[in-house]
Formats: structure tokens, C-alpha cells, sequence
């Protein structure tokens, strides 16, 4: 038997393909969401690189922290969906 974790080795049940269904949607929803969000981060970030009102040497270090942003807006974004799941998951067993 497979340990699926929140309690002692053996005794939770399997997951039901429903379940498993569930857990694979909000894992994309999370995922795409995430991605969106990144997205849109990093073009409000880089806004002024893109308008030419940044130029020279202040534009790798913008786009960068541009990039950074984004990674943080798409982990955050994830992570809370993701752990919003888990906590929905364990009220209604």
C-alpha cells in the first residue's frame, strides 16, 4: 500500500480517481494561474525598459529584477493555491 501521508503507515485509505481528478486540475489551475500572473509581473517591471525610458547599463539589471519578480509572483501565486487545496482537502475528510 502506498503512503499517501496524515497518519500512521497503512491506515489512510487509497485515493479515489475523483480525488486524484481534483488534485490534477488544481495543480494546472495553479500552474496556468501562476504563469499569468508572472507574466503580467514582469511586463509591469520591465514596462520601462520596453518604452525605451530605461537605456544603457540600468536595463539588464531592470529586466532582471523583472524576471525575479515574476519567479516570486508565480511561487506565491502556486504555493497559495496549492496550499488552499491541501487545507480544503483535509476539512472535508
Amino acid at each position: 500500500m502506498t503512503h499517501l501521508g496524515g497518519g500512521a503507515m497503512g491506515t489512510e485509505k487509497r485515493r479515489t480517481q475523483t480525488e486524484r481528478d481534483a488534485a490534477t486540475v488544481e495543480i494546472a489551475f495553479a500552474f496556468v494561474t501562476g504563469a499569468v500572473l508572472a507574466g503580467a509581473v514582469f511586463v509591469v517591471c520591465a514596462l520601462p525598459v520596453f518604452s525605451g525610458a530605461v537605456e544603457g547599463s540600468a536595463r539588464t539589471p531592470l529586466l532582471r529584477l523583472a524576471a525575479a519578480a515574476a519567479a516570486v509572483a508565480f511561487c506565491a501565486r502556486a504555493g497559495r493555491v496549492l496550499w488552499r487545496f491541501g487545507q480544503r482537502r483535509r476539512e472535508v475528510r
